[in-house]
């Protein structure tokens, strides 16, 4: 019953993201964001949906939905990135954006040693290797909030800008997700 209310709430909070961003065009200026946001809401109704009509895939759909999240995560923290070069974006070389992902993936193949530190003893390999992946981005995700919040001033961006609002969410989110991976641990 409790986990039904919270579904439901979180469901309920989703919408209403989708509808604000929408409503303020943020899709202009963040489509991986607002695709990932949109991607957020669909998959908790459709995972939800699918879990309850076919219980023994529920790990298997857990899994496919695991890799868009991850994937659409690495696009948003690009595209941040990228966003917040804007004011120097002209004297970048037309292609900058690739060496962007490239640090990114880069960085998360450093992180994946420090990831597997809070997987759970009870976990499968395949399990483990999922959570490790969640954990990963998790921690890049905590990494880029920091980066921006500690380079701010020499960046030129305030708590008024979205590149900051954005990674500001997901820093807070990640934090959290962390936090509850090392209790659960």
């Amino acid at each position: 019953m409790v986990d039904s209310v919270l579904s439901g709430c979180g469901v309920l909070v989703e919408t209403v993201l989708v509808v604000l961003l929408a409503r303020e065009h943020v899709f202009r200026a963040f489509p991986a964001f607002f695709l990932f946001a949109c991607w957020n809401l669909a998959s908790e109704l459709i995972v939800n949906g699918l879990e309850h009509l076919y219980p023994l895939a529920a790990f298997r759909i857990y899994e496919v939905g695991m890799i868009i999240d991850s994937a659409m995560i690495f696009a948003v923290i690009v595209e941040l990135i990228w966003s917040v070069l804007r004011p120097i974006r002209n004297s970048l070389p037309k292609r900058s954006w690739t060496a962007i992902a490239v640090l990114i993936g880069l960085a998360g193949l450093a992180l994946w040693p420090l990831a597997g530190y809070t997987v759970p003893s009870k976990l499968t390999s395949e399990g483990a290797t999922f959570f490790r992946l969640q954990q990963t981005f998790a921690i890049l995700r905590v990494i880029v909030f920091l980066g921006m919040a500690a380079f701010s001033q020499l960046l030129a961006i305030g708590w008024r800008n979205r590149e900051l609002q954005i990674a500001t969410g997901l820093g807070f989110y990640s934090i959290l997700s962390l936090a509850i991976a090392i209790v659960h641990t």
